[in-house]
């Protein structure tokens, strides 16, 4: 998608949000986004996510107890071969030989980001790697995120690393219209039907709020119910949805707490 995108643009940054790491091969992952970068003439960047839901590991299944570990060496593997570096790998003979990546990427250093769903830890460790953030306000609000910033920033100038370089990205689910009830007439179906097509997040978010529920076992009417409260929580400040002049004054709220970008 984004290949299409770098011929049809020519200042937007090609973001990745995100590659699962612990699902794909380094070499490949170097590969395609140098092309990318190629073809944009040096605008990739990209996301990395160690993933957490079990069933997208069906194409790499002993990956998943290992998956943090996992991202952070594929890291590394895709660093080294976007600059010109070469690994180590075994070939089908068995041999162990030095792979190195084409095409070359315009860019000497790819744009890094973490992907952060709300462990403060997550935060921490892209501070202290000098990568950007990106992250969400699914199961986190404006305090929460405001104390990880903190954290993040910290670990970042304490790295040595420039303070001014720290990025953080918030995703925003977002549909802007010239009253609530258009937004409402609009996105409520849309947003939750996609919700209860995934279910999983839903999961999620019970579980970052101390609860347990069996949500697939809920009748048809308390799931309605549910997605209709949660739609409008996200209407009230965490999303862009909404009008102009309330999506504003969401900006700039994130704007106080440290946020750098929305996506």
């Amino acid at each position: 998608l984004l290949s299409a995108i770098a011929r049809e643009t020519t200042r937007l940054r090609l973001r990745a949000g995100s590659v699962v790491m612990p699902l794909n091969d380094p070499i490949r992952v170097a590969e395609e986004w140098a092309v990318v970068d190629n073809l944009s003439g040096g605008r990739a960047e990209i996301a990395f996510a160690s993933g957490w839901h079990p069933d997208d590991f069906a194409l790499m299944p002993n990956a998943y107890e290992s998956r943090n570990r996992r991202m952070f060496d594929g890291i590394d593997d895709v660093t080294k071969l976007w600059c010109g570096q070469t690994i180590e790998r075994r070939n089908g003979a068995g041999e162990t030989i030095e792979v190195r990546t084409y095409p070359t990427p315009i860019q000497p250093r790819l744009p890094i980001w973490l992907t952060a769903a709300g462990n403060p830890e997550t935060f921490r460790k892209a501070g202290e790697l000098g990568f950007g953030v990106l992250t969400h306000l699914f199961n986190q609000d404006l305090p929460e995120l405001e104390e990880k910033i903190r954290l993040y920033r910290n670990a970042f100038r304490s790295a040595g690393h420039a303070p001014e370089q720290a990025r953080v990205a918030v995703t925003l689910h977002t549909f802007v219209a010239e009253s609530l009830a258009d937004v409402r007439h609009h996105a409520k179906d849309a947003y939750c039907d996609s919700l209860r097509n995934n279910l999983g997040l839903l999961k999620q978010l019970a579980f970052s709020q101390g609860q347990s529920m069996d949500i697939e076992s809920l009748p048809r009417e308390e799931l309605d119910d549910m997605l209709d409260w949660l739609f409008d929580k996200f209407v009230g400040g965490r999303s862009l949805l909404g009008t102009v002049e309330s999506c504003n004054e969401t900006c700039r709220d994130l704007a106080k707490v440290g946020v750098n970008e929305v996506a």
